[in-house]
Protein backbone atom coordinates (compact mmCIF):
# COMPACT_ATOMS: atom_id res chain seq x y z
CA UNK A 1 0.00 0.00 0.00
CA UNK A 2 0.98 3.81 -0.83
CA UNK A 3 0.95 5.59 2.08
CA UNK A 4 1.64 9.90 1.30
CA UNK A 5 1.60 12.00 4.32
CA UNK A 6 1.50 15.91 3.97
CA UNK A 7 2.39 17.64 7.43
CA UNK A 8 1.42 21.27 7.90
CA UNK A 9 3.21 23.69 10.83
CA UNK A 10 1.11 26.72 11.86
CA UNK A 11 2.83 29.46 13.38
CA UNK A 12 0.82 29.17 16.77
CA UNK A 13 0.67 24.96 16.96
CA UNK A 14 3.42 25.02 19.51
CA UNK A 15 1.81 27.78 21.69
CA UNK A 16 -1.40 26.46 21.63
CA UNK A 17 -0.43 22.61 21.68
CA UNK A 18 2.58 22.31 22.89
CA UNK A 19 2.69 18.40 22.53
CA UNK A 20 1.42 18.94 18.83
CA UNK A 21 4.36 18.77 16.21
CA UNK A 22 2.62 18.52 12.97
CA UNK A 23 -0.87 18.22 11.60
CA UNK A 24 -1.08 15.20 9.06
CA UNK A 25 -3.28 14.08 6.00
CA UNK A 26 -2.66 10.36 5.50
CA UNK A 27 -3.64 9.38 1.11
CA UNK A 28 -3.74 5.88 0.99
CA UNK A 29 -3.43 4.26 -2.45
CA UNK A 30 -4.34 7.87 -3.87
CA UNK A 31 -7.79 7.03 -3.33
CA UNK A 32 -8.52 7.18 0.28
CA UNK A 33 -7.54 10.58 1.81
CA UNK A 34 -7.54 10.28 6.33
CA UNK A 35 -8.01 14.44 7.67
CA UNK A 36 -7.32 15.80 10.88
CA UNK A 37 -4.40 13.23 12.08
CA UNK A 38 -1.62 14.73 14.62
CA UNK A 39 2.19 14.01 14.98
CA UNK A 40 2.18 13.94 18.97
CA UNK A 41 5.06 14.42 21.62
CA UNK A 42 3.43 11.57 23.77
CA UNK A 43 6.58 11.64 25.76
CA UNK A 44 10.06 12.82 25.76
CA UNK A 45 11.56 11.10 23.01
CA UNK A 46 8.62 9.56 21.76
CA UNK A 47 6.04 10.54 19.19
CA UNK A 48 2.83 8.96 18.23
CA UNK A 49 0.29 9.45 14.91
CA UNK A 50 -3.22 10.50 16.26
CA UNK A 51 -5.80 9.75 14.20
CA UNK A 52 -9.35 11.88 14.48
CA UNK A 53 -11.56 11.33 17.13
CA UNK A 54 -14.79 12.97 18.30
CA UNK A 55 -16.42 13.99 21.55
CA UNK A 56 -18.68 11.15 22.60
CA UNK A 57 -22.51 12.07 22.08
CA UNK A 58 -25.43 11.33 23.86
CA UNK A 59 -29.55 12.18 23.50
CA UNK A 60 -30.94 15.29 24.94
CA UNK A 61 -33.73 14.37 27.63
CA UNK A 62 -36.16 17.21 26.20
CA UNK A 63 -35.59 16.97 22.58
CA UNK A 64 -33.46 13.66 21.87
CA UNK A 65 -30.87 15.71 20.01
CA UNK A 66 -27.29 14.58 20.02
CA UNK A 67 -25.13 16.55 22.06
CA UNK A 68 -21.68 15.98 23.89
CA UNK A 69 -21.54 14.31 26.91
CA UNK A 70 -19.30 17.35 28.68
CA UNK A 71 -22.03 19.30 27.86
CA UNK A 72 -24.60 21.17 30.43
CA UNK A 73 -27.02 22.95 27.69
CA UNK A 74 -28.82 21.06 24.18
CA UNK A 75 -27.53 23.05 21.62
CA UNK A 76 -30.96 22.00 19.81
CA UNK A 77 -33.61 23.21 22.13
CA UNK A 78 -31.48 25.18 25.00
CA UNK A 79 -32.66 22.65 27.98
CA UNK A 80 -29.89 22.79 30.78
CA UNK A 81 -28.89 18.95 31.31
CA UNK A 82 -26.33 17.10 33.47
CA UNK A 83 -22.57 16.66 31.92
CA UNK A 84 -22.23 12.88 31.74
CA UNK A 85 -18.11 13.22 31.42
CA UNK A 86 -15.88 15.23 33.73
CA UNK A 87 -14.38 18.03 31.72
CA UNK A 88 -10.96 16.72 33.58
CA UNK A 89 -11.78 13.20 33.00
CA UNK A 90 -9.74 10.63 31.12
CA UNK A 91 -9.78 11.36 27.13
CA UNK A 92 -10.54 8.03 26.74
CA UNK A 93 -14.14 8.50 28.71
CA UNK A 94 -14.68 11.44 26.79
CA UNK A 95 -13.19 10.51 22.78
CA UNK A 96 -14.46 7.55 20.36
CA UNK A 97 -11.86 7.18 17.72
CA UNK A 98 -14.00 8.03 14.09
CA UNK A 99 -10.96 5.76 12.26
CA UNK A 100 -8.06 3.19 13.13
CA UNK A 101 -5.46 0.69 11.75
CA UNK A 102 -6.88 -2.55 12.18
CA UNK A 103 -3.29 -3.85 13.49
CA UNK A 104 -0.48 -2.83 14.85
CA UNK A 105 1.78 -3.64 11.48
CA UNK A 106 -0.03 -1.03 9.89
CA UNK A 107 0.05 1.82 12.64
CA UNK A 108 3.54 1.04 12.47
CA UNK A 109 3.90 1.82 8.78
CA UNK A 110 1.98 4.98 9.50
CA UNK A 111 3.56 6.36 11.88
CA UNK A 112 7.09 5.77 9.63
CA UNK A 113 5.70 7.00 6.85
CA UNK A 114 4.80 10.50 9.14
CA UNK A 115 8.02 10.36 11.16
CA UNK A 116 10.11 10.02 7.26
CA UNK A 117 8.60 13.21 6.69
CA UNK A 118 8.42 15.13 9.69
CA UNK A 119 12.46 14.51 9.67
CA UNK A 120 12.63 14.83 5.84
CA UNK A 121 10.93 19.04 6.72
CA UNK A 122 14.47 19.02 9.04
CA UNK A 123 12.57 19.55 12.38
CA UNK A 124 14.38 17.70 15.15
CA UNK A 125 11.99 15.26 17.07
CA UNK A 126 11.82 15.58 20.53
CA UNK A 127 14.84 14.06 22.72
CA UNK A 128 14.36 11.57 25.01
CA UNK A 129 15.04 12.34 28.82
CA UNK A 130 17.21 10.36 30.81
CA UNK A 131 16.20 8.53 33.96
CA UNK A 132 17.34 9.73 36.77
CA UNK A 133 19.07 7.17 38.56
Amino acid sequence: MDVVARLTYPDCLRERCPRVLAFVVLELDACFVVQDCRLVEAAPGKVILALPDRLRERACPCCHGRIPVTSTVCYQCNARVEALAPLVGSRRERYVSICFPSCQEFRAVLEAVVVAEYLASGRPLPEAVPCPA
